[in-house]
């Protein structure tokens, strides 16, 4: 049986698609976080120096990651063999079944080969599509478990109690200090990370391991966050922690899924459910640690700088954009490439272990 070949033209096509909206969103980004200091008289020349750097780096990086996961998701689809949009889209759905459904996959791809008029197989493709993400049925539990539900659901609870406390109690500085693009974030990052704790689609939480960990890992960072600020360890800035948390986090950890599971969408599930439970455990724990220290010595809890263009406020902006933005934006792209790098080389390995030998002489 031939196997299909990629098209050059349409993949070139897709990726240069894929290219074009990763630079628009990660620059749309940066730029939406960043104009507001553009004009300012200390902090605008270095404000435009930073947006342009991390949009190429970030871009660049984001693409590469884009392109690894948007060719392995083809890949696995078999693309290529399939005649249309409403064939492609259950091929795309498929491919993110485990392989206990594969099979229902399989039907639904049969079944939508008896049915000729083309209203009637984009209907079919679609709610074949929404079956694979949300299957019918199954047990009413949340989709990371009860801990990860418990986790999600208190973590977003005390974030957002604590931004009422500072609008509150300091809504000038708050708001002030605040981009009207990372309120806006926080708001729907947060919802999203609510929201794939409670009712995540099947195809991202087929891996127990990546779970878990992501689970485990999210919880040690909140906790580690705070002892550290109680004790002491942070008088320099939680950006000591945050980063090397968060690098341990996004971009090691996955790369040791990868090689014990030889897949690379369990290390991708890692790298998200790390990034969710985290944040939602590190936020709430980083807005209560800053007001702390704002009122005991003046300084943010970043990185200890304090003056007359820093406000206790500026601690939120500080809190939403590394935890969620800047650091992850670098990290994410990263942990992709790596944990490619890592499912390809375990696999390699693997066929070449299981190669049989020639007997010399």
């Amino acid at each position: 049986m031939s196997v299909a070949r990629p098209r050059f033209r349409p993949v070139v096509a897709e990726l240069l698609g894929v290219a074009l909206v990763v630079a628009v969103v990660v620059t749309g980004a940066l730029y939406a976080s960043a104009s507001p200091d553009f004009d300012h008289p200390v902090r605008g020349e270095n404000a435009w120096r930073s947006f342009l750097i991390a949009s190429i780096l970030l871009s660049t990086l984001g693409t590469l990651a884009a392109w690894v996961l948007w060719v392995a998701w083809r890949r696995r689809a078999a693309l290529d063999s399939e005649p249309d949009a409403p064939a492609r889209l259950i091929a795309l759905a498929v491919a993110t079944l485990p392989d206990a459904r594969r099979d229902w996959g399989a039907a639904m791809t049969a079944e939508l080969s008896s049915i000729a008029d083309r209203t009637a197989r984009r209907r079919f493709a679609a709610g074949s599509a929404r079956a694979a993400l949300f299957p019918p049925g199954g047990a009413r539990r949340p989709a990371t478990g009860w801990a990860g539900a418990a986790l999600g659901v208190l973590g977003v609870s005390a974030f957002a109690a604590a931004v009422v406390y500072l609008l509150v109690v300091y809504p000038r500085e708050t708001v002030d200090a605040t981009p009207p693009f990372l309120g806006v974030f926080f708001v729907v990052v947060l919802v999203a990370c609510l929201g794939l704790t409670l009712v995540a689609p099947q195809a991202l939480t087929s891996s127990a391991l990546a779970r878990r960990v992501g689970l485990w890992l999210g919880v040690a960072a909140g906790v580690g966050l705070l002892i550290s600020s109680r004790t002491g360890a942070l008088d320099a800035g939680a950006m000591t922690f945050i980063v090397p948390v968060q690098l341990l986090t996004l971009v090691v950890v996955p790369a040791m899924v990868a090689a014990v599971t030889r897949s690379l969408c369990a290390a991708v599930q890692s790298i998200l459910w790390g990034f969710v439970f985290s944040s939602v455990a590190m936020l709430p724990v980083y807005i209560v640690e800053a007001v702390r220290r704002y009122h005991a010595d003046g300084g943010l809890y970043l990185d200890g700088e304090a003056g007359r263009w820093t406000t206790i406020g500026t601690n939120l902006a500080d809190a939403v954009g590394w935890l969620l933005l800047f650091i992850p934006g670098l990290l994410v792209p990263l942990g992709i490439l790596g944990a490619a790098v890592v499912t390809a080389a375990t696999r390699a390995s693997e066929r070449g272990g299981n190669r049989p030998t020639v007997a010399s002489g």
